[in-house]
């Protein structure tokens, strides 16, 4: 992630992104653990694009940035909507379903999955942190794991309402 963009954006007001789990920011995450989480937001662009277009528009000269398609990518951005009207801003995301396997890939596939676990009941069981102090969070229903997102970046704030369902 590109560190220039963690400041607060100049004028002290804004809160950053936060990209390692500190002992102080672990606690304050703990507290959402138990959360039912009522909705989600794919973003159709990720902070990880301007890394990655970036290096591709040195090496081939145009907009690199049309290239990253969206049914490929692994890092994607989200908005996670929990109860007690907190919601968590992801920054490159890696969805896994399991811990042995490959993250899923796509827009498509992780916003299916995301919304039919959402409607079937997910929480927020766990928030870990992984051996490079990365924030981990464990997604579950009834108690059993149901995904695990790795989080390059997060901010917390609190929403009014849910975002629009786009189909």
């Amino acid at each position: 992630m590109d560190e220039s963009i963690l400041s607060a954006n100049g004028n002290g007001a804004e809160p950053f992104i936060n990209t390692t789990v500190t002992d102080e920011l672990y606690d304050e995450l703990a507290e959402l653990e138990g959360l039912q989480v009522m909705g989600a937001a794919l973003w159709e662009d990720s902070l990880s694009d301007t890394d990655e277009a970036a290096a591709e528009e040195e090496e081939e000269g145009d907009d690199a940035a049309e290239i990253i398609d969206p049914e490929t990518r692994q890092f994607v951005d989200m908005d996670l909507y929990l109860d007690e009207n907190l919601q968590l801003e992801l920054y490159e995301v890696a969805l896994y379903t399991s811990l042995d396997e490959d993250p899923i890939m796509g827009l498509t596939a992780i916003g299916a999955l995301l919304s039919k676990e959402i409607e079937a009941g997910l929480w927020l069981e766990e928030v870990a942190v992984d051996e490079d102090e990365q924030l981990v969070l464990v997604m579950t229903r009834q108690h059993e794991p149901r995904f695990y997102l790795n989080v390059g970046g997060w901010s917390t704030s609190e929403w009014d309402e849910l975002p629009e369902d786009e189909e």
